[in-house]
């Protein structure tokens, strides 16, 4: 069944204007993320194209209620709605975009002595597609995302109202679901894959884009040249030898002479594998206002704690952290990912590309 729904020229105009002129020179940004299932794409698309379903396969949303056939409000628990409206669907492109026209308050903050509101997400003007491509003999879903940030204002926005923190968030909006999706879908595919860095919609010379809020994780690590060929994503995970609490699982890892340390091919799959890390703990793990600082956390967790949440997911104060013991490019490099982080928490070596012994 093919449905399409065209939005009036008066909600066109009101999405088009709905920025204060002061506020004209806030970029619009743009997020996508995509995944590549071994699912035929008729079977992915009778999941994903359910305009009414986005709770079936996304963790963070606890019920879906429909308003009225083109209207959803998505139920986050403790009170956190969103109400989207569906611009168009097609069935015979297996594509479908909405737009956010509601959310509510999470809190309310004093910027400068007047109430600022803090919604579900840090985002406005926010619009979104989600399609499914054939790929192969199996398909690719892509999700993406156009928004204007929380904070239109002029001077240092708030605490996860900025540009960024909307980057962030919606990264993880979408990494979350796509991975839950490949769960759900039985898939054997990798993990969900930025298939284009946050930039503005229409960038300028003037303000570029920020470039460093979401490296694009790999679907694989690349195998280092002295070592055995990194595991296809249908590889089963290597199982995960114990370190104890406390322990300093990178000793024998890293030669260092003053300043200059090296690595070896151990700790170096460590750091590919940590490129994952980086889309929601920030860039060089010292966290994000939608996950914690991983070098921080790596003081505070002991490692049965740290695999057990990598393995099987966490839902934290500030995000969802997703299982990821279906993604063997993760959890055949577990051990090297935990000696890379601890090294790094306990100061042993710095942050960025190092050079291998």
């Amino acid at each position: 069944m093919q449905l399409t729904q065209q939005v009036s020229l008066a909600a066109c105009l009101g999405l088009m204007f709905a920025l204060p002129a002061w506020a004209a020179d806030v970029q619009r940004q743009h997020v996508e993320q995509s995944i590549q299932l071994t699912a035929p794409v008729d079977k992915v698309w009778a999941v994903v194209g359910k305009f009414e379903g986005l709770h079936e396969w996304h963790p963070s949303i606890k019920t879906t209620i429909m308003k009225n056939p083109l209207t959803r409000v998505l139920d986050l628990g403790e009170g956190r709605l969103l109400t989207e409206e569906l611009e168009t669907k097609s069935d015979a492109n297996m594509s479908l975009s909405y737009r956010i026209t509601q959310m509510s308050t999470v809190e309310t903050i004093q910027v400068e002595g007047k109430p600022v509101e803090k919604k579900v997400l840090p985002v406005n003007t926010y619009s979104s597609t989600l399609s499914v491509k054939p790929a192969g003999t199996g398909s690719q879903v892509v999700w993406s995302g156009d928004f204007h940030p929380a904070w239109l204002g002029t001077g240092t926005p708030p605490v996860g109202m900025s540009s960024q923190d909307a980057i962030n968030v919606m990264t993880n909006v979408f990494q979350v679901g796509l991975n839950n999706l490949l769960k759900s879908l039985n898939s054997t595919a990798a993990a969900p894959t930025a298939t284009a860095s946050a930039t503005p919609a229409t960038p300028t010379a003037a303000a570029p884009a920020p470039t460093t809020a979401a490296p694009a994780p790999t679907t694989a690590a690349p195998a280092p040249t002295t070592a055995a060929p990194a595991p296809t994503t249908t590889a089963a995970p290597a199982p995960v030898t114990v370190t104890a609490a406390g322990g300093t699982p990178y000793e024998g890892h890293v030669k260092c002479e003053g300043s200059q340390c090296k690595v070896d091919t151990f700790l170096i799959k460590g750091f590919r594998t940590f490129g994952q890390c980086q889309v929601c703990h920030g860039m060089d793990g010292g966290g994000s206002t939608i996950a914690p600082s991983l070098l921080v956390k790596l003081k505070e967790l002991d490692h049965p704690t740290f695999v057990d949440r990598v393995t099987n997911g966490y839902k934290g104060q500030i995000g969802v952290m997703p299982e990821w013991k279906t993604n063997p490019n993760i959890m055949n490099n577990l051990e090297n990912l935990y000696a890379y982080l601890k090294a790094r928490a306990d100061g042993v070596i710095p942050a960025g590309n190092l050079e291998r012994f």
